[in-house]
Parts: structure tokens; sequence; C-alpha cells
């Protein structure tokens, strides 16, 4: 799939849009590592997970929230509470895959919200910011989003 270059009128969509993608590879590969009958990569997974989501809600929060709030405050309360229930789930959920209790299940489901919350933000969230943000605002932040380290794959 091709995501907008800087300078483009949806560089939000396409840059935010590609880390989602990135993270649904993870999501895939660490599902996977839960399916499978000998546990070898959860940690690390969850892990490369933990670090990446909290950074991508971090930038999320940090510059597109704010903005966001003066237009459509309660859209972007709702994304805010989101962005604290995936951050509690990852915590719960991350301290179950160190004591090797979290079942491939819970996973799932978490997996599914994460989804879910991701689908929200590409029809709001980015194609608002896109509409919104001025040009040169809008492409340093795909560019900053572009510019994170590239997930490591297990395959």
């Amino acid at each position: 799939m091709s995501h907008p270059v800087p300078n483009h009128p949806r560089a939000i969509l396409g840059a935010f849009g590609a880390d989602h993608e990135a993270l649904d590879q993870l999501f895939t590969e660490l599902a996977a590592a839960f399916d499978a009958p000998v546990p070898t990569e959860h940690a690390r997974l969850w892990s490369a997970l933990d670090e990446r989501l909290r950074a991508h809600m971090e930038l999320e929060e940090q510059h597109l929230l704010p903005r966001l709030a003066l237009a459509h405050p309660s859209e972007a309360e709702a994304i805010r509470r989101e962005h604290e229930e995936l951050r509690r789930l990852l915590l719960e959920l991350g301290v179950g895959v160190d004591l090797h209790t979290t079942r491939a299940d819970a996973v799932e489901r978490f997996i599914e919200v994460l989804r879910g919350h991701a689908r929200r933000e590409e029809a709001l969230l980015y194609r608002w910011a896109d509409e919104t943000l001025a040009s040169q605002e809008r492409d340093e932040l795909a560019q900053r989003m572009r510019s994170r380290p590239a997930l490591a794959s297990v395959s």
C-alpha cells in the first residue's frame, strides 16, 4: 500500500496509518507466538509492542489531541480515555507476559481492541488533522512519525 509523502494533503493519514500497519504486523507475529506450542518470542515481541505503541500514542497526545480538543473536545477526550485504557491493558498483560500467565485469548482480545482504536483514529483523528493542520505542521509531524526506527520482524 502506498502512503502519501510529505507535503501531501494526506500526510498524517499516510504516516500514522503506516505505523498502524507496522503495529498490525507486530500484532500478527505476537498472536502467532502466543498460539505456538513452545513460547519463545513472547517477551521480546511484547516489549516491542509496548515500546512502539506507547511512543505512537505519545506523539498523538503531544501533537494531535490538543489541537483536536480545540475543535472537538469530546472526541479528543474519548481518544485520550482509550489511550489510558490501552496503557492499563498493556501494563496488565505485560505483567502476565513476564510471569508467563498471559494467554493467547487475552492477547487476541487486546489486539482486536487495538485494531478498533486504529480504525477510529484513521477515520477521525488523522483525516481531521490532514484537513486542518497547516501544510508545514502536517509535513513535520508526518516526517517525525516516519523517521522513527522500523520494527524488527521475527519472520
